[in-house]
C-alpha cells in the first residue's frame, strides 16, 4: 500500500513520518512514491472501533479481523448418548391411532361448488368468518369515534 493510501486511511502522522523518513534513506527515489526496504516492512490492519487502519503484525495482517487457520476435522465429543432409530425399528404404518383425513379434505377443499375456500367446510366457516367480518367493522367504528373525539377541544369549565 502506498504512503499517500496510507495516510488517506487515516494512519497517525507521525507513523508516516518514521515511513517517509525510512524510505528517504534508502534512495529509492523520493519520500511519496519510495519503497520500504524489507527489513523495515509495515503490516496493517483495519481497526473495527477506531474504524482506522494500525499497526500490525504480520499473521495478524494476513488473517484479518481474527480469522484462524482451519480447525481439526475430528467430530466433538456427544453431549447426549442417545442412539438414532433406523426406519426399519419404527412401528408400521398402520399401528397409528386415526385415520387419514388428507385425501377426504382434498376432495372436499377441490370441489367445483363456487363457494371460496374459507367458507366450503359449512357452518363453523360461516359462524368464523361473520364473527370476524363483525370484530373488523365494530372495530373500524370504534377508531373513527375515537379520532372524531379526540380531535375536538375539551369545554373549558
Amino acid at each position: 500500500m502506498s504512503l499517500r493510501a496510507l495516510a488517506r486511511y487515516g494512519v497517525a502522522r507521525s507513523r508516516l513520518g518514521v515511513l517517509l523518513r525510512q524510505a528517504s534513506q534508502s534512495g529509492a527515489g523520493g519520500p511519496l512514491g519510495a519503497r520500504v526496504p524489507a527489513a523495515a516492512t509495515m503490516y496493517y490492519k483495519f481497526n473495527g472501533f477506531t474504524q482506522r487502519l494500525v499497526g500490525a503484525a504480520a499473521s495478524a495482517a494476513y488473517n484479518p479481523q481474527g480469522l484462524k487457520p482451519i480447525v481439526s476435522t475430528e467430530s466433538p465429543a456427544l453431549i447426549f448418548g442417545t442412539t438414532t432409530k433406523l426406519a426399519s425399528d419404527l412401528p408400521a404404518a398402520g399401528s397409528f391411532l386415526g385415520k387419514n383425513k388428507v385425501p377426504d379434505l382434498q376432495k372436499l377443499f377441490q370441489k367445483a361448488d363456487g363457494l371460496p375456500v374459507h367458507l366450503k367446510r359449512g357452518v363453523p366457516d360461516k359462524l368464523l368468518y361473520r364473527t370476524t367480518m363483525a370484530l373488523t367493522i365494530g372495530g373500524t367504528i370504534y377508531c373513527l369515534v375515537a379520532l372524531y373525539m379526540a380531535s375536538q377541544p375539551r369545554n373549558q369549565k
